[in-house]
């Protein structure tokens, strides 16, 4: 998640997406005074800035952000998870906080007048790339079963960008045509994005099948249940 008052941006990172790697892009264009929040401790070392933290001003505790910053430089990741749920606790915006919060944390004046962007996947390929990526540590169920066991439970996105029902963002990237979306949005901000973007959290899905091959009947049946207005409001064929 990020918000650049310098740039007059707001991005809106939903999971699974190749949202990671957008904001590692992004970062070089932001200023001191933007919010960057916290992302994962082996992704902050990917977007180090002359071997500087580049998370900021995402909890009202400078102190606290400071502490952070120096467990990520040592990487000593027991004291990150520490220290970021204290974070957390505080209040303190995350890399996947809603559009509502994003909201009410910032000034009511720059919320209504920035360009809000956000990406979306197709949800079956979406749910299917985060059940191995949160399964990347388990060895004692299959993916059916852990299929089976997750794409009832996983939520739909579109909350994380809309407020009362309604989406707020000006602008939905798609993941499939990510790198085209995202130069057209570069140039309409002024931005100086790299040629091609970074592989972050890329290499956890040992089965490059199309998720619509992967999934079986019953769950995408499921999947189009729990994320229909996702396929009505893209488009996306079940």
């Amino acid at each position: 998640m990020i918000v650049s008052y310098e740039k007059n941006f707001i991005f809106i990172k939903t999971r699974k997406t190749g949202g990671t790697s957008v904001e590692i892009a992004l970062t070089p264009s932001c200023g001191p005074d933007d919010i960057l929040s916290l992302i994962t401790l082996e992704d902050e070392h990917l977007r180090l800035q002359d071997g500087r933290v580049a998370a900021r001003n995402y909890v009202g505790d400078r102190g606290l952000e400071t502490r952070i910053e120096r467990a990520i430089l040592k990487r000593k990741p027991g004291r990150f998870r520490k220290l970021r749920k204290q974070a957390i606790g505080q209040g303190a915006l995350t890399n996947h906080s809603s559009a509502s919060k994003i909201r009410n944390a910032i000034p009511r004046e720059f919320w209504d007048k920035a360009f809000k962007f956000t990406i979306e996947r197709h949800p079956y390929e979406k749910v299917v790339s985060g059940v191995y990526w949160g399964s990347r540590h388990q060895t004692e169920k299959n993916m059916v079963e852990l299929l089976d066991e997750k794409v009832a439970i996983r939520p739909e996105d579109l909350r994380l960008y809309s407020i009362d029902g309604e989406v707020v963002v000006d602008e939905i990237l798609r993941q499939e045509t990510l790198a085209e979306d995202l130069m057209r949005i570069s140039d309409r901000l002024g931005l100086d994005l790299p040629a091609t973007l970074p592989n972050a959290k890329g290499a956890h899905r040992a089965d490059r099948r199309s998720a619509h091959d992967i999934l079986s009947p019953a769950q995408k049946k499921v999947i189009y249940e729990r994320h229909r207005r996702t396929f009505d409001l893209l488009g996306y064929q079940p």
